[in-house]
């Protein structure tokens, strides 16, 4: 990832937080999504991730031989989730393995992460359940940025706010 798209990913990510959740749940959700994308600035990833599911392999051949591997960013969110539920600050899944067991605002970070990735880096669409209007909200109804628009086949800007999107 470069540092271009990290830029992005973090300005999206931070930004979906507004349209993620209620009001009431906005502040503990921006503080966790602010705190994943400290955590992977902080130990250098952010170069590493090619978008989620894939990082740079450091043991490719002539590649970084004598440094750690990185971690593909779906597992660095898995591991700061386990992590915040460790320290309390996010409900322990009730039962591992069931998707239904996560808490809500861990499936929220998930989201508000992996469509940033998406958009600012590379897409895998693996997030749903969201429309345009939403992703205008996102930017206070304002013109949305090239890098965003361009994510999308066809012009975004024209479709109506209940138009379903995949990011």
């Amino acid at each position: 990832m470069t540092k271009k798209q990290e830029r992005r990913m973090k300005v999206f990510a931070l930004r979906m937080v507004r349209v993620a959740t209620t009001p009431r749940w906005q502040p503990q959700l921006r503080q966790l999504v602010s705190d994943a994308l400290n955590r992977f600035d902080s130990n250098g990833s952010f170069p590493e991730f090619i978008n989620w599911d894939n990082s740079i392999d450091r043991y490719a051949p002539g590649r970084y031989n004598n440094r750690e591997s990185c971690e593909p960013l779906c597992d660095e969110v898995t591991r700061f989730i386990w992590d915040m539920e460790d320290e309390g600050r996010l409900p322990r899944r009730s039962n591992w393995g069931d998707p239904k067991g996560e808490s809500m605002m861990a499936v929220k970070l998930q989201c508000c992460i992996r469509a940033a990735a998406d958009v600012a880096a590379a897409p895998s669409a693996g997030v749903l359940g969201w429309n345009v209007g939403q992703l205008k909200a996102m930017w206070h109804n304002r013109p949305l940025p090239k890098w965003v628009t361009n994510f999308f086949d066809g012009d975004i800007t024209t479709a109506s706010d209940d138009t379903p999107i995949w990011l």
